[in-house]
């Protein structure tokens, strides 16, 4: 099981654990604005981590009282066709399945950064997820890329998060769950 990380949101200190069923409170009590993926992190994540599928990860706050945020994530590839040998190929991503956080937080400016740039709870949140998957990256795993699908309401907070839309002939395999949502991708590349 992964050990516990911690940053700071303004001057709290934040913990990130990976999900158990003794956190299904915080997400009833704290919901996002998407009812369908709180349901999806209540009812399907520990089957999910125990089938090898996706493992989740919340922020909460020290006393675990206080949710910010939650998290998902699982190894998939961007498939494509090679056009010169007729070959399905792929590149290696991990999918972020979910990302959510607390409605309270919502579009609410948590920091600047160093740049001068706004950051929101959400902003701040999804940079720790990335560093999460791109430490994966650097130490454990071959990542070429990170993928999610984006609901449209989300689609240009991941736009400013510096993610695209996945384009020509790039493809994520089906997943019902989230059929009708954008798919994008951010390069790993050096």
């Amino acid at each position: 099981m992964e050990m516990e990380s911690y940053l700071y949101l303004e001057d709290e200190k934040v913990k990130k654990v990976q999900y158990k069923d003794s956190y299904a409170h915080l997400i009833k009590k704290f919901p996002s604005a998407n009812s369908n993926m709180d349901s999806y992190i209540i009812d399907n994540a520990l089957n999910d981590k125990a089938e090898g599928k996706a493992v989740t990860f919340l922020f909460v706050n020290e006393k675990e009282d206080l949710l910010y945020g939650y998290y998902s994530r699982f190894a998939t590839s961007i498939n494509y066709s090679d056009d010169e040998s007729g070959e399905f190929l792929g590149i290696s991503s991990v999918e972020i399945k979910c990302f959510a956080i607390n409605e309270t937080y919502s579009g609410k400016l948590c920091e600047v950064s160093p740049s001068g740039r706004k950051l929101n709870y959400s902003d701040r949140l999804l940079m720790e997820v990335l560093m999460d998957i791109k430490y994966l990256a650097n130490n454990y795993m071959g990542i070429e890329a990170i993928v999610l699908r984006s609901t449209e309401r989300a689609f240009n907070f991941y736009t400013r998060n510096e993610f695209e839309p996945l384009w020509g002939t790039l493809d994520l395999p089906y997943d019902e769950f989230s059929k009708d949502c954008i798919k994008m991708y951010l390069p790993l590349a050096e």
